[in-house]
């Protein structure tokens, strides 16, 4: 993917750990059909986009199945518009360049297969159970609630635990030899901006039918900018005895 440093860092610019509700500005996404009837989407998540694809999937003869997407994500409420539409329709989403945020929160799971290129990269950040988000909901802010309960509500239909956008906080990551001199020099906290799953540990919170099309998926060995990235990106193992009954219902609002 072009220019995939740039993508991170407004990424970066975008978030500080945790996922938010509102969406900050960014070049518009561009959405196509292209000539192999997939469906295309690049760039941040928005209103105009999701229904032009909507618009284009509407009026196909041949309905398309499988949309390639590159995103940084975006507004939670979009991305959970999108996830339900790719769910319904049975979608394939291929993961182009970058699938983050929302993108990876809602979008990636509620594909009906999931397509991966060897340097495709998945990178989640937070979600409406994170710490921040139920401070919130105990001062009973209604968008954050509406977004728990929507999120909830989203992820019980698909079978997928909730706990897959958080679960990667910063007590559950396994630090990897090249970020100990990022630690030493107290630079660890800057360094990171997300993280992600390996796709056995992504099995375990349910997201499943993942397809490595080149036959393997490991970005940190095989992407461009990987010396860069991998310093950006933590990965984390995920325990099964870790993971609670994902299908508790929201205890506030």
């Amino acid at each position: 993917m072009k220019n995939l440093w740039l993508i991170i860092s407004v990424v970066l610019m975008q978030i500080s750990g945790c996922a938010t509700l509102e969406s900050t500005p960014e070049e518009n996404a561009k959405v196509y059909l292209d000539d192999s009837n997939i469906l295309h989407y690049e760039g941040k998540l928005s209103k105009e986009a999701n229904q032009e694809l909507f618009k284009l999937f509407h009026h196909s003869n041949t309905k398309p199945v499988q949309l390639s997407i590159d995103s940084t994500g975006g507004d939670v409420f979009l991305g959970l518009e999108l996830a339900h539409w790719v769910y319904d329709n049975k979608i394939n989403v291929h993961v182009k360049g970058l699938c983050a945020s929302s993108c990876a929160n809602y979008i990636f799971p509620a594909a009906k297969q999931k397509l991966l290129n060897k340097d495709s990269i998945l990178l989640w950040h937070g979600g409406s159970l994170q710490p921040s988000a139920s401070e919130l909901i105990a001062e009973g802010d209604e968008g954050t609630i509406k977004w728990r309960l929507a999120e909830w509500r989203f992820y019980n239909k698909i079978n997928v635990n909730p706990m897959i956008s958080v679960y990667g906080s910063h007590r559950n990551i396994r630090i990897s030899w090249y970020q100990y001199p990022l630690m030493f020099l107290g630079l660890y906290e800057q360094s990171f901006i997300g993280f992600d799953y390996s796709v056995e540990d992504m099995k375990k919170f349910g997201i499943r039918n993942i397809v490595l099309l080149d036959d393997e998926w490991d970005w940190r060995k095989h992407h461009e900018k990987r010396d860069i990235i991998k310093t950006k990106i933590m990965r984390v193992e995920v325990p099964q005895k870790d993971l609670s009954n994902p299908f508790t219902a929201p205890s506030e609002g």
